[in-house]
């Protein structure tokens, strides 16, 4: 009798194994915020730099592979293939603290990041953000790192949808003399057709949500290039969660 539930378990398990290698691969886009220290009291949106440096060390062993964005604008165009553990890390706001805490561990275990900039923060220079000292900076320093949009002054409370499309249009003409790039995420992973329409018109290649229609999962070269999905990754997820993230098929 216990043999045959060991040989009904395996049999089980390895049409489990067989069917998940079976499932075409996918990207996990993985949304970060700031980057802090144990001292500092963490939110949804920022990440105690020892997680964030186990979650680095676990894909390293795990081989995990990180693209570029003109990588990821290959897979999505089904002209390059990728792997299973494969993976795009991305930082939306433009922390100072990225440059400070992430880029040193993302270039310890060899992986390529990108920043979406808010363009009016590195005009301000408030302090903690971005500013032009520290984009050039981090070029000299980290050539793993990239810089894209989140807009030039989209990200306040979520007004970005309630605006008109002549406003969408000065912002993305504002944002260009700043940043040149092909790639946008979306102020609060929100969007409209309007906003979609004007990256069309500005060359914009890939956006970037936050979920797609309301849900977190991975991004495949099926979904829309204008709304790819992201995973968001903070200090409330456990370690654990995290691997089980990694090795889930969606």
């Amino acid at each position: 009798m216990v043999k045959k539930i060991v040989l009904i378990f395996a049999f089980i398990l390895l049409m489990g194994v067989s069917i998940y290698f079976l499932l075409p691969n996918k990207v996990a886009v993985l949304g970060y915020h700031g980057v802090i220290s144990e001292n500092n009291e963490s939110n949804d949106m920022r990440i105690y730099v020892k997680k964030f440096e186990k979650q680095m060390k676990y894909l390293k062993k795990m081989n995990f592979k990180s693209l570029t964005l003109d990588e990821m604008e290959c897979y999505m165009n089904n002209k390059c293939k990728i792997g299973k553990n494969t993976v795009l890390i991305t930082f939306d706001d433009g922390y100072k603290n990225n440059y400070e805490l992430a880029f040193p561990i993302l270039k310890k275990y060899g992986f390529n990041a990108v920043v979406f900039l808010i363009g009016n923060r590195i005009e301000n220079d408030e302090g903690i953000f971005f500013n032009k000292e520290y984009i050039e900076k981090t070029k000299k320093e980290y050539p793993n790192i990239e810089f894209a949009s989140h807009s030039y002054d989209m990200h306040n409370n979520h007004e970005a949808l309630n605006m008109s499309y002549e406003d969408y249009v000065n912002d993305f003409k504002k944002q260009k003399k700043l940043i040149d790039t092909k790639y946008y995420a979306y102020p609060y992973g929100e969007y409209n057709d309007d906003m979609i329409k004007v990256l069309k018109e500005n060359d914009y290649n890939l956006a970037f949500g936050f979920g797609y229609d309301g849900d977190f999962k991975k991004a495949s070269n099926k979904d829309n290039k204008y709304v790819i999905p992201r995973l968001s990754i903070n200090s409330s997820m456990p370690l654990w969660k995290f691997k089980l993230r990694m090795l889930l098929p969606y």
